[in-house]
């Protein structure tokens, strides 16, 4: 392949499905311990004076290959078992049992799982994160702005904070009707008049516009006791009235970890938006302050709305948070229910076994993995339909958009998805904008949201660093009094030589780009929002500097012609911006965005070739989705292949050792009936290095993707024959079968006993002609090598 590609690509490729991989490996090792640890204590209290505990969580090496599933109809997990403690309070005798707790389903190097024989795919899929959002409305006539603020936690009620035409300030909770806010600010320890006056007397001073006096004015909550009472009868209604029931029920539904939780992400974003500190997952008294002194500075306007389609707003959980969600919720399902048996047990269990029963987490897994939105038969269709269906994300499913409901707005391209999710690659139809896929470069931080690399714009070097030597100084070196050099000098061997003597400093110098590996980073939009971010195609010198006074670059929603000293971060690649799909098309930046959607699309639909060729116009992406398809077979280590059949390649390692044999697939059908087979591209005796590819798979040639032919088009109109989208094809064209494919298709005949009898599997069927019977074998099926026409 010939490169003329300008851009020097950073080989900072991490794959395009280490996503998934590497979600799912941690989920693994340390997500399931995490689950069990959080699993509700199982405690009876009743005749039956036991506790029940789980710990030390482990998983068992699966039995069977991914392979040998697909063609066993099996399922490609493995056992998890865990220590089960049995201890009797009254005795203090403890009673230990391994027990199998599941059998979780494995995720293939491919990146997609095998449930029941059929390979399927988890999609990400990209929710309204936990935490806080507000907004603004306007009153009808005058047009006054109306603020609002949602407090939305992970598990809990939502809390609602809004202010009325007569700027009262009300709350409502899970979207109910409207009460007084002083009902839940007295709750959360503001039980006072005087101390709910002092906690807002910094915001609430607008002039005519006395949010916390005119609540107070309506005296409709005036105490404590007043506020429990509201919110009870509004969290129960038709439940009597009852302090107690009431300081009961709120302390379960505000101040219980069990019942409400903010989660880390959370509490992340509320800290990150006000400059907190706090740890807690519960709201405190702070938080409630701070939420209702925005909605008054929303509503006065010295605060603006939230926007929901910020990805700021907005995270993704990936395959592995799913599936452990549903892990953890199976968990809670066991734990309640134990806990029902040892409270109605009058006996006395002697087993763990006795009191644990996990079959409502296999069935919570079956459920998942069988019948969720999110759990999809895999696209198998050819190596690009496979990976972008793993690089999905989705906005509906459980807890996301209804597309009945989902307007324009979120189906929208956002700025914030520059980098992250694809502006061209969505399906066509009613799912348009709410089915997205990541770009080739995106990853997902810690809590969920997604990230793009950059690389860092330095603006100053150490004084003891030999890269120094070149670079145009940016201010004076001043050390101890004495100038060692001036501004818009270049620095020197003989400079630094000076300056080693001295203790290290940073040295100011005009920016530059770093080319080390270090300083690429992986930026959220929250960190993008108020950072500049400059074109990967800026010009730059030999010692990474920016060439000329200004370059284009971006500072949020806005495109501008920056300073090259205001630069914090340069764009990786060009082609971050676009998903995989969207990035094999050449000359996409003169293409019509419509073009290359539909491109998109049909890419996906190409069926593989028996003779397929590469792309005679290639955009180097061609590569890396033939090897993160995971259908290409690559060598383990540098060595000499030793054996190659249609079966197995054999490779002897370099300086002895064992040798690696590599099985290869052969007429495996895909969910698409279409042919999955692997094809030696390696010759015996040859060698090879680690990494490089000795097998091509399905539509991949010498290692590179290849979904269609070389041909030449001309256009010709030939009596209305190709009329719109009609093509006439060359006898050549059709002789040589260049666009024969493989479809695999599994017939099944079933031969039942019957009240008149068995019934036989036999060629003499009955008002068939004799020629058309010698076409079939004794048990009238075609023979081998039959060739078949349709119907």
């Amino acid at each position: 392949m010939r490169q003329y590609g300008r851009l020097r690509e950073h080989g900072t490729r991490r794959g395009l499905l280490s996503l998934r991989l590497e979600a799912y490996r941690e989920f693994l090792e340390r997500g399931i311990e995490q689950s069990v640890r959080a699993m509700p204590e199982i405690r009876g209290d009743g005749p039956c004076c036991f506790s029940l505990g789980l710990d030390a969580p482990e998983l068992e090496p699966p039995e069977r290959s991914p392979a040998d599933c697909v063609a066993s109809g099996l399922t490609y997990d493995a056992r998890v078992t865990a220590n089960a403690t049995l201890t009797d309070r009254e005795s203090g005798e403890i009673v230990e049992q391994r027990l199998l707790l599941c059998r979780m389903p494995l995720m293939d190097r491919s990146g997609g799982f095998v449930f029941n024989g059929v390979r399927r795919t988890v999609i990400h899929q990209i929710v309204r994160t936990p935490g806080v959002w507000f907004s603004l409305d306007r009153e009808r006539l005058s047009g006054r702005r109306l603020g609002r603020g949602r407090v939305i936690p992970a598990r809990g009620p939502w809390i609602g904070f809004e202010t009325n035409e007569r700027d009262e300030l009300r709350v409502r909770l899970n979207r109910g009707s409207s009460l007084s806010a002083l009902a839940v600010l007295r709750l959360f320890g503001l039980e006072t008049d005087t101390e709910l006056i002092d906690a807002f007397s910094a915001v609430d001073t607008a002039p005519g516009r006395r949010f916390i006096e005119n609540t107070l004015a309506v005296g409709d909550c005036t105490n404590r006791d007043e506020a429990l009472l509201q919110v009870y009868a509004e969290m129960a209604p038709g439940a009597p009235p009852n302090r107690d029931s009431a300081e009961e029920r709120i302390k379960r539904l505000f101040f219980s970890p069990q019942h409400y939780s903010l989660s880390v992400v959370g509490r992340h974003l509320l800290n990150r938006r006000f400059r907190a500190d706090d740890a807690s997952l519960l709201l405190t008294r702070d938080d409630m302050v701070r939420v209702v002194s925005h909605v008054i500075r929303v509503s006065q306007g010295h605060e603006e709305p939230d926007d929901i389609d910020h990805l700021a707003n907005r995270r993704v959980r990936t395959a592995a948070e799913l599936v452990q969600t549903e892990f953890e919720a199976g968990l809670h399902e066991v734990a309640r229910a134990a806990q029902e048996r040892l409270e109605m047990r009058g006996g006395r269990p002697k087993l763990p076994s006795n009191v644990l029963n996990t079959a409502p987490l296999m069935k919570r897994l079956d459920a998942f993995f069988n019948g969720s939105k999110l759990c999809q038969m895999t696209d198998e269709t050819n190596p690009i339909a496979e990976l972008t269906h793993k690089r999905r994300v989705t906005s509906l499913g459980p807890g996301g958009l209804n597309r009945q409901n989902a307007g324009v707005d979120p189906r929208d391209v956002h700025h914030t998805h520059y980098g992250k999710i694809c502006p061209i690659e969505t399906p066509e139809g009613q799912n348009i904008g709410l089915l997205s896929t990541l770009t080739t470069e995106a990853q997902v931080d810690e809590h969920g949201f997604l990230t793009t690399p950059v690389r860092r714009v330095k603006k100053a070097i150490s004084s003891h660093d030999r890269n120094l030597v070149g670079r145009q100084l940016a201010r004076d070196v001043v050390v101890g009094g004495r100038t060692f050099a001036k501004t818009g000098e270049i620095a020197t061997g003989r400079l630094l030589d000076r300056l080693s003597i001295v203790p290290a400093r940073h040295i100011a110098v005009l920016p530059y780009v770093s080319a080390a590996a270090d300083d690429i980073v992986y930026i959220s939009a929250f960190e993008e929002s108020d950072a500049t971010v400059a074109q990967c195609s800026a010009e730059l010198d030999r010692l990474g500097q920016f060439v000329g006074e200004s370059v284009s670059a971006r500072r949020g929603a806005e495109l501008l012609n920056a300073a090259s000293e205001d630069v914090d971060y340069i764009d990786l690649t060009p082609r971050q911006v676009v998903s995989a799909s969207t990035a094999l098309i050449p000359f996409l930046e003169h293409d019509d965005a419509n073009r290359a959607l539909m491109g998109c699309n049909m890419q996906r639909q190409a069926v593989p070739l028996l003779h397929p060729q590469t792309a005679l116009v290639a955009t180097g992406m061609e590569v890396d989705v033939a090897r993160d398809s995971g259908h290409q077979v690559r060598a383990l280590s540098d060595g000499t292949v030793t054996s190659v059949t249609s079966e197995r390649i054999d490779v002897t390692p370099d300086g002895g050792g064992e040798t690696q044999s590599h099985d290869l697939l052969n007429a495996v059908r895909s969910n698409a009936f279409t042919w999955i087979g692997q094809r030696p591209v390696v010759k015996k005796f040859q060698r090879v290095n680690a990494g490089q590819p000795i097998a091509d798979g399905p539509a991949s040639k010498e290692g590179e993707l290849a979904l269609g032919q070389r041909v030449l088009v001309a256009y010709m109109s030939w009596g209305g024959y190709n009329y719109e989208d009609a093509i006439i094809v060359s006898e050549r064209v059709a002789r040589e079968g260049k666009f024969r494919s493989r479809i695999l298709k599994k017939f099944r005949l079933d031969a039942m006993d019957t009240l008149l009898g068995p019934e036989v599997i036999t060629r003499n069927v009955p008002d068939v002609a004799d020629w058309r019977r010698n076409l079939l074998d004794e048990d009238g099926i075609a023979p081998v090598g039959s060739y078949l026409r349709s119907g």
